[in-house]
């Protein structure tokens, strides 16, 4: 894997969703891109991994960005795209979405979690289609935050992270602090780095 940021910005991301807008939208393109953030990428990359195997499990680790909604829109999240990357060992099995409210610049209370849905990977940058048993219904004016974790038996994916800042910092934790951080709980990746 590319050595783990230092002092990084945001993650690599787009959310496809359709939206409660203008039904001449949807008619056209029921999903539209409304976040994108796969540009200004940066060489390093943050750990974002579900381990299959009970000795890696201590090095569970998650990252996450945040998005806007606008206000008096709603988006149905069909789609998240990221860009990542894999180091030594084996490719994700399958990948974990997850949405978080904000809470003070920090993801807060889970309001939607995906697991083990197989998106298209190419060389661990992951197309991932949120299946319709997930609802992912978000309402606008507010922030939220997303993560995306590898599940993976042995080796390394990370999650690349951008040049330039959008909102908020892009954040990380690990639960069992086996990288040593301290961050156990989220907080910036300046921080935890």
């Amino acid at each position: 894997m590319t050595r783990i940021a230092s002092l990084c910005s945001a993650s690599i991301i787009a959310l496809c969703a359709s939206t409660g807008l203008a039904t001449r939208l949807l008619a056209a393109s029921p999903n539209v891109v409304l976040v994108n953030q796969n540009n200004y990428p940066n060489k390093d990359s943050i750990y974002s991994d579900n381990f299959t195997t009970g000795s890696f499990s201590s090095y569970n680790s998650y990252a996450a960005d945040d998005f806007v909604i606008p206000s008096g829109h709603k988006w149905k999240i069909n789609e998240v795209d990221v860009t990542g990357v894999y180091g030594q060992g084996s490719a994700a099995t399958s990948e974990n979405v997850l949405f978080y409210k904000d809470n003070h610049s920090l993801p807060g209370t889970l309001v939607a979690e995906c697991d083990n849905i197989k998106g298209l990977d190419s060389d661990g940058s992951f197309s991932i289609s949120i299946p319709d048993t997930c609802k992912v219904s978000l309402r606008g004016g507010k922030t939220y935050w997303v993560s995306v974790v590898a599940t993976i038996s042995f080796g390394e994916w990370g999650w690349t992270t951008r040049i330039k800042q959008k909102r908020n910092p892009a954040v990380w934790e690990n639960p069992d602090n086996t990288f040593g951080t301290g961050c156990r709980t989220w907080n910036t990746l300046a921080a935890c780095f």
